[in-house]
């Protein structure tokens, strides 16, 4: 298993951390696999700064449940989980 840090904006990441969203699409450059946890971290777009991404604070963590690249583009993946 591994444990995975994700970055995703404040709309998305509310509704996971909610519950309310058990999916998502991310681009596969990590092996993603069922089993793996994750911690996804909130953030704004921010071109002010070199990273172009300001993080709150705000964290949540997950569990992958399931990976599938059926429509999906080209090295991408649906990631189905259960967030904490």
């Amino acid at each position: 298993m591994t444990h995975h840090i994700l970055k995703s904006v404040g709309k998305q990441y509310d509704q996971v951390a909610s519950g309310q969203r058990t999916a998502m699409n991310r681009y596969d450059d990590r092996g993603f696999l069922p089993g793996d946890t994750g911690t996804l971290r909130k953030g704004e777009l921010d071109n002010t700064i070199e990273e172009g991404f300001a993080y709150t604070g705000e964290t949540t963590d997950f569990i992958i449940t399931d990976v599938d690249d059926f429509g999906c583009q080209s090295g991408y993946v649906a990631l189905s989980i259960n967030a904490d």
